[in-house]
């Protein structure tokens, strides 16, 4: 929950603290947070009456779960407006530097119900011409949706986003703290979306994805798994990125590869 630090930005309204617990509660939420410790202070904080804490202390860990699980099941989430908060979240991000230099935000976009989910590395885009619609660059989208209709796949079909979510403004590549600042971002838009396999295009969302640190080349076309729940995982497909690709065309052929492995995988 990126909620700024009073003593260096100033005091926080009700509104932004507001804003931001109801983001994180709606992440809660799709992970089926259903309740938290109810501790002293806690109570205290909500001035619990002594019926209602006798009743939550007398509850079993195990009730509590079993009602938890049927309020999920019955009740549908409305991603929609989750997806709301979190674009809310990412654009007024100022975790690392990228907010101090970025051309602008860059959002995941596609069919939220996609078995399929590409994720890149970050928008690559001159300032002359940024658009929040370009995922990767002008020419990389190109190669992009050239790489999911040689699969039987439309721009309708699939989910695509980025590791990081700013698209830089500067001339050096995010580093590592930029990194892990973003992906937080990545692990609730994954939650959200629930796709069957991800798609993980260039070095850095196989690294980020996988957490190996092993060069593409040895993870490319393989099936690793991504846990976004202690009991749900996704498949994880590590290729290369399109802006590779551009630079380097004698590598179509092992992309080719991997992506009829992700055809096959999604039609199985």
């Amino acid at each position: 929950m990126s909620v700024k630090n009073s003593e260096e930005n100033g005091p926080i309204t009700r509104e932004q603290l507001v804003a931001a617990l109801q983001s994180q509660l709606k992440f809660h939420d799709i992970l089926g947070i259903g309740g938290y410790p109810a501790n002293s202070d806690l109570q205290r904080f909500f001035q619990l009456t002594e019926s209602n804490r006798g009743a939550l202390n007398g509850m079993s860990l195990s009730a509590r779960k079993d009602e938890r699980n049927a309020h999920f099941e019955d009740r549908e989430v409305d991603d929609s407006e989750n997806h709301v908060f979190l674009r809310r979240e990412i654009a007024g991000c100022s975790l690392c530097h990228l907010s101090q230099e970025k051309l602008g935000s860059v959002f995941g976009d596609g069919n939220p119900a996609s078995s399929l989910m590409v994720v890149g590395d970050w928008s690559q885009q001159g300032k002359e011409n940024f658009s929040q619609k370009i995922f990767f660059g002008p020419d990389e989208d190109v190669m992009l949706w050239k790489m999911m209709a040689a699969i039987d796949l439309k721009p309708e079909d699939i989910y695509v986003t980025n590791c990081l979510k700013c698209c830089p403004g500067g001339k050096a590549p995010p580093d590592r703290l930029s990194e892990k600042s973003c992906f937080s971002f990545l692990e609730r838009e994954i939650s959200l979306i629930r796709p069957r396999i991800i798609c993980a295009m260039g070095e850095t969302a196989a690294r980020m994805l996988t957490g190996s640190s092993d060069p593409l080349a040895r993870q490319r076309g393989k099936f690793a798994r991504y846990r976004y729940q202690p009991d749900r995982q996704i498949f994880v497909v590590p290729t290369y990125h399109p802006r590779f690709l551009l630079q380097n065309k004698e590598m179509k052929k092992a992309t080719w590869i991997d992506l009829q492995a992700i055809k096959k995988r999604l039609s199985s």
